[in-house]
């Protein structure tokens, strides 16, 4: 596997001679071990037209997932003749749009026999239009030279009938020419096993060996498995892309765990505290960029000499060997022989104790990381990450060019321009501007403020005490800048670093920049979408130096401290305590509720182009200086931002640097919370002039008018005819402020299938932004939305994803168990997110369940149905203590995450003595569902089953999970708040033996429930004191009674009835909360465990105890002669223990018997 591992990882197409399969059994272990490696690969061999297993000949080709070949058939069969059996292969595929064929040939050893073969290759194809536009591949064995004197190292006469006319008419007829004899015309230089002869070739057409071929090679330094012939290699490449300049090296994380350069590089950061002093004209930053460029140039000499020790050894003892067999070959004497020898013995040596010390580390990382949630096991299963090549730049005039030189250019001005450079070329494309009059105007509408404890807070020195923090927790493996030093270079001696970067950052704020290094930074382009050759489909990240980094860090943690006070709750990007999911239930319970209010409501869904690229820094500045942000942050601000320049990283090399003059730089841990800061004023501008036409909700006191997620800013409006309003406002301030609205990306969506045709059709005619209709979907934050859209067309483009990963993953794990972790991290992570807020399904499950089997059984997870399996399904699903191979339940694990979402509510309500913003609109709809019964908060007492209007299908599913879970296991503290907890219908007052709420036990209820009497605490507030039959009496109009002693046998009913909820010999008196949010303060838990400290795991534990005891399948103890035994109870908890000290594979094996 370690093989095709290698060639897996750097060729996309591989072919091979002499497979020699002795049996079907050798193909598919051979599969299996290249789909291992890379699970997308597709594999094809001439043993499979030609079933013969003889040992002998063979060929076979291998594409890799990155191959860019596409709609692959095997064609062999279709023109095989007895005299091609297991010694040629043909492929149809995919290029783009043409049509390419590829053939692989091991012509026969026998020179009789070569003339025949050559001649019944075939030329033309029964279907196939062979014009002159096909591209055409060969590569194998041709056993044949083509050249007297190139081809062989002793030249000879050519005796007819060998093979070679006929082979070369061959290629006369598919217009093929040999292609390394193409690029090295006058080269000597031999393939075969004796290195006498050149019989391995790789044939192109004209075009593909022209416009394409960018490299072929005799790889003669390396040797795969047991093959005696020198190896071809070439390159193709769609469009040559010249080489520019060298990437930046980069050290490797690997070559800072080497005791010796730890040491060097403690030894050389304590010379240079040691160096750095703090006096006037002193420059310590000056200082830090020379010792970097030293260490650096000490870690790349340490790294040459380190890396690829053991291969770079092989390949000159290879190539060693190769010498000796070719002077052995001109100067056969038993000298040279002793030569030959010799060097085949310490080659053997070599790669015998290779071989051992990687077994040992394969032996290792089997037994500590495979089949298991780690780094190696999780390494990506396909070579598909390959960066595909900016080949194309689309201008302004609309024309693509593919000169390199002009598509650097071009992107550098495009970026430049966005990015507002003052560099000298292109100063004159800066066109972006902002007003600051008017800009100062809206601000007046942002009222809040940092307090001077903040302040001062964010006007702190840096001290070593903050370094060592940003250093030590900054997490391992990211990219670094242009100086290529990871952050695992500044672990190696914390405190050190520490100490230099306080001394350091202090004088870099006093000069207003930071160091020469600091400000350089690369500017990685990260596709979206779209055509490739326009530059505004690419996401500009800056990959900054580390240290760079630090600074940032600190005041982003300082930032974060301070937005909660600062920020709308509309907003919750990027702030602490504000999830994205909490925002799209939100949403949805707002179009839930005006699917009853408003029919005419709509989304309108803003798109602000390249919005972290396009803030203004003094737009920026004003809007820091009016929340009250202090001089010293706003300086470091200016500092990090000044005179930094980046180069645009285009295949691999640096182009020319240009400067910064604009945009929060994406990949600074600051630029998130500036940005926010920054889009604020236009929210509070947008609510002071709008907001009654936003959507108001019962129980809230400021009308819903926008959803923010960062730069996703959605209005929300309770009338589509406001939308060109609202735009328009949105565009005063974007104009304002420096911003640019997307109009192409800008759509409107009405919340109700109900909405007016004719304000739909005129929204639609009057306004340039897309209007969608009743059917339409459009994605918020990720997930689908519609005004008809329902949770099975969500679901469903994920589960073609679970599919697809699926497919992926599928050779990665080789035990059980390592199939359950991969389920767990890697493929139904992808169905959370959606399944967070989205009520599911039976299909949806039934569909999961299909593809869990499918995949743990290792067949195809496309299909529709549950393959059987070789074991019961019941043991995916039963935990780990009890034999099974514990992966939690689907179902489960979604509940668990909506009754997380409630107890968040429940939390922050608890927390702020007020319902969250996000909270208020579901909490509107509780009180609609309940009526007369309660309000808000109270339908957690609520017996939530059968059918309730008003209830969305999300909330009535976890509710009613709610109800049942609280009657079996909920030991909430309702009577220490039975005064304010309500009682019409309550699963703590139940009565019968069928079990009813109050509100069932009689009809003359209502008659309480039209004065809004739903708990005590409403009669202590209108007569001081609990229910009597006193107060009910003066309440209660006979006249609404058939006769006066109905009205006394209901009051003598009902009074013992409510004084269940007395548990206090007179009321309590003292402020109370308000009905909507006052039961979400009642102590619940489950158990010993609050609800407000539960985590997702916690539900899910609960959720399963839940369970009723899932039925444990028996073990098949009498196949294994074994009937009798009884196993204990800690059985599976120890066996398991103990597999943790051998081979996953050896106990999976004992696992299956």
């Amino acid at each position: 596997m370690a093989m095709y591992d290698r060639l897996l990882s750097t060729y996309q197409l591989v072919a091979f001679q002499e497979t020699k399969f002795v049996k079907q059994d050798s193909i598919q272990t051979n599969e299996h071990f290249i789909c291992s490696t890379d699970s997308g690969a597709q594999c094809f061999w001439s043993d499979t037209t030609s079933p013969i297993f003889n040992e002998r000949h063979g060929v076979g080709l291998v594409l890799s997932s990155a191959s860019p070949f596409q709609e692959v058939r095997d064609l062999t069969s279709s023109v095989c003749t007895s005299q091609l059996k297991n010694r040629y292969l043909l492929l149809q595929a995919k290029l783009g749009d043409d049509p390419v064929f590829t053939n692989v040939v091991y012509a026969p050893d026998e020179p009789s026999e070569r003339g025949e073969f050559f001649r019944l290759l075939p030329t033309m194809f029964a279907g196939v239009d062979m014009d002159c536009s096909i591209k055409r591949i060969v590569v194998g064995d041709f056993n044949v030279t083509l050249d007297n004197y190139l081809d062989q190292k002793l030249p000879a006469l050519h005796h007819p009938g060998t093979g070679r006319e006929d082979l070369l008419a061959w290629l006369d007829a598919l217009g093929l020419m040999d292609s390394w004899r193409h690029m090295n015309p006058d080269g000597r230089d031999y393939t075969s096993p004796k290195r006498k002869n050149r019989l391995d070739y790789c044939f192109l057409t004209v075009h593909l060996l022209q416009d394409h071929l960018d490299k072929v090679c005799h790889v003669r330094d390396r040797k795969w498995h047991t093959g005696d012939h020198i190896p071809v290699e070439f390159r193709l490449q769609a469009k040559i892309v010249p080489r520019g300049r060298p990437p930046p090296w980069r050290c490797p994380t690997w070559l800072l765990d080497d005791a010796s350069v730890q040491d060097y590089l403690r030894i050389s950061v304590n010379n240079l505290a040691r160096r750095i002093k703090v006096f006037p004209g002193a420059n310590p930053g000056c200082l830090l960029d020379e010792h970097k460029r030293a260490d650096c140039i000490f870690l790349k000499r340490r790294w040459l000499e380190l890396r690829d020790i053991d291969d770079r050894r092989a390949s000159v003892l290879v190539e060693a060997v190769n010498d000796a067999q070719d002077l052995y070959n001109s100067t056969p004497t038993d000298a040279t022989f002793e030569i030959v020898e010799q060097s085949k013995l310490l080659l053997k040596t070599h790669l015998e104790d290779v071989k051992a010390r990687n077994q040992y580390k394969r032996f290792a990382a089997d037994l500590q990381s495979s089949e298991r949630a780690t780094t190696h096991f999780f390494r990506p299963p396909q070579q598909d990450c390959m960066q595909s090549p900016i080949t194309g730049f689309r201008g302004a005039d609309g024309l693509i060019t593919d000169d390199p030189t002009a598509i650097a250019t071009g992107h550098r001005q495009f970026w430049g321009q966005l990015f507002q450079s003052p560099s000298p070329d292109l100063y004159d494309r800066r066109s972006a501007t902002y007003q600051p009059l008017r800009l100062v105007e809206y601000l007046q509408d942002t009222k809040t403020r940092l307090s001077p404890t903040y302040v001062s807070m964010m006007d702190a020195p840096l001290t070593a005490n903050d370094f060592y923090y940003a250093i030590s927790t900054s997490k391992n493996g990211k990219a670094p800048g242009p100086d290529g030093l990871p952050i695992e270079y500044y672990k190696v001696d914390v405190h050190s670093w520490a100490r230099i970067f306080e001394v350091i950052y202090d004088n870099q704020l006093h000069n207003g920049q930071m160091t020469k290094f600091q400000r350089r930074a690369h500017l990685s382009l990260l596709y979206k979408s779209g055509d490739r050759t326009l530059p505004a489909n690419y996401r500009p990240l800056t990959l900054l130096n580390h240290d760079a980094k630090l600074g940032p860090k600190i005041l982003s943690y300082r930032l974060r401290l301070v937005l909660p006070d600062l920020i709308h709750a509309d907003q919750s990007g990027f702030i602490k305590g504000r999830s994205i999911r909490h925002s799209l239930l939100r949403f949805q319970d707002l179009q839930d509720f005006c699917k009853t209010h408003h029919n005419d409501a709509c989304a309108v869904m803003l798109d602000f182009a390249k919005a972290f690229d396009s803030v203004l820094w003094p737009a920026l500045d004003l809007v820091l200086h009016h929340f009250g942000f202090g001089s010293t942050f706003r300086a470091w601000i200016k500092t990090f931002y000044h005179h930094t320049s980046v180069s645009i990283m285009l295949n691999g090399s640096p182009g020319d640097p240009f400067v910064l003059g604009a945009g929060v730089r994406q990949g600074d841990p600051l630029s998130p919370g500036l940005f926010v800061l920054f889009i604020e004023p236009m929210m509070n501008f947008l609510r002071a002039r709008f907001s009654d036409r936003g959507i108001l909700v019962d129980g809230s006191c400021e009308p819903h008018l926008l959803l923010a997620f960062a730069d996703d800013c959605t209005g929300l409006l309770k009338d589509m005819e406001d939308a060109d309003g609202f735009l328009g406002l949105v565009n005063d301030y974007s104009t304002a402020a420096g911003l640019r609205l997307n109009v192409d990306k800008t759509s409107v969506m009405p919340f109700s299938h109900r909405v007016s045709r004719s304000k739909l059709d005129n929204l639609r005619a009057t306004s340039p932004f897309k209007v969608l209709g009743v059917t339409d979907t459009v994605k918020l934050l990720g997930i689908l939305q519609g005004s008809t859209i329902t949770a099975d067309e969500r679901f469903c483009h994920i589960l073609l994803k679970l599919r697809a990963r699926c497919a992926i993953w599928k050779y990665r794990a080789r035990t059980l168990r390592g199939k359950i972790v991969l389920l767990q991290s890697i493929i139904l992570p992808l169905l959370w997110y959606t399944a967070s807020v989205t009520c599911f399904t039976a299909t949806m499950l039934k569909n999961v369940d299909v593809i869990i089997r499918n995949f743990i059984s290792g067949v195809n997870t496309d299909s529709d149905s549950a393959s059987p399996g070789k074991f019961s399904k019941d043991w995916i699903y039963t935990c780990i203590s009890q034999g099974g191979l514990g992966l939690t339940p689907v179902k489960e694990f979604i509940q668990a995450m909506h009754l997380k979402s409630l107890g968040d509510a429940i939390s922050a309500t608890c927390n702020h003595c007020a319902a969250p913003r996000w909270m208020t609109p579901a909490l509107s709809l509780f009180s609609m569902a309940m009526g007369s019964q309660g309000a808000g908060f109270d339908i957690l007492y609520a017996v939530v089953k059968g059918k309730w209007d008003y209830l969305p299908d999300f909330w009535f599913s976890t509710l009613r999970l709610w109800t049942d879970l609280h009657m079996s296991f909920g030991s909430s503290d309702w009577k220490a708040f039975s005064q304010t907890a309500p009682f019409w219908n309550n699963f703590n007052l139940l009565f019968g033996s069928t079990r009813r709420p109050l509100v069932k036990l009689s009809k003359n209820n209502s008659l309480l429930m039209d004065h809004d009497l739903f708990r005590q605490q409403d009669f202590v507030d209108i007569s001081s004191s609990y229910a009597t039959s006193g107060f009910l009496d003066t309440l209660l109009d006979v006249n609404d009674f058939s006769r006066s002693a109905s009205k006394t046998l209901f009051i003598r009913q009902i009074i013992p009835r409510l004084n269940l909820l007395t548990f206090h010999d007179s009321p309590l008196f003292g402020p109370v909360f308000p009905p909507m949010v006052e039961s979400a303060r009642h102590g619940w838990r489950f158990g010993d465990q609050f609800v407000t400290d539960m985590s997702n795991k916690d539900f899910v534990h609960l959720l399963l105890e839940a369970c009723p005891d899932p039925k444990i399948p028996n073990l098949r103890l009498r196949q294994l002669d074994i009937a009798d035994f009884t196993p204990t109870d800690n059985m599976w908890n120890f066996k398991y223990g103990l597999d943790r000290h051998v081979l996953p594979v050896a106990a999976d094996v004992k696992y299956r018997l």
